[in-house]
């Protein structure tokens, strides 16, 4: 019995990794404004706060990504930390939109996102992000 929890451990994914996944699929929806993906990762209950400080929920930020889908600017986001509390996760990423074709920085955060495990999937149910100043030169 004990090998097969070690073998099954050694198979899993690592959380960080989990949640970074997640990340690169969000950010691939809210690129091609893929809403039904959206609408099935945040979950109905969703609150937040955006970088700019403005409070959100799912209804406003689905408007959101539905005005911006498909614009010029790529996403780069990495997870930096990843733990359990219960039977949440919180994550904390970095998030970097650059424009495109040029690849100018158009703005950077650090972001914290809660998520709960809903009909075998991850579902958002907060976060908050924070602008990073820009360095001067």
């Amino acid at each position: 019995m004990g090998m097969l929890v070690l073998l099954a451990a050694m198979a899993a994914p690592s959380l960080q990794a989990d949640m970074q996944s997640v990340e690169a699929a969000r950010n691939a929806a809210i690129r091609t404004g893929d809403m039904a993906a959206l609408e099935r990762l945040y979950a109905p209950d969703f609150h937040g706060i955006a970088a700019g400080g403005a409070r959100v929920d799912r209804t406003t930020l689905l408007g959101v990504f539905r005005r911006n889908a498909g614009g010029a600017f790529t996403a780069e986001s990495e997870i930096l930390s990843a733990r359990r509390e219960g039977n949440l996760v919180i994550a904390e990423g970095r998030l970097r939109l650059f424009s495109t074709p040029d690849h100018r920085l158009l703005s950077d955060s650090f972001y914290m996102h809660v998520f709960r495990r809903h009909a075998g999937r991850w579902q958002m149910i907060a976060g908050a992000a924070t602008p990073i100043p820009a360095s001067r030169p």
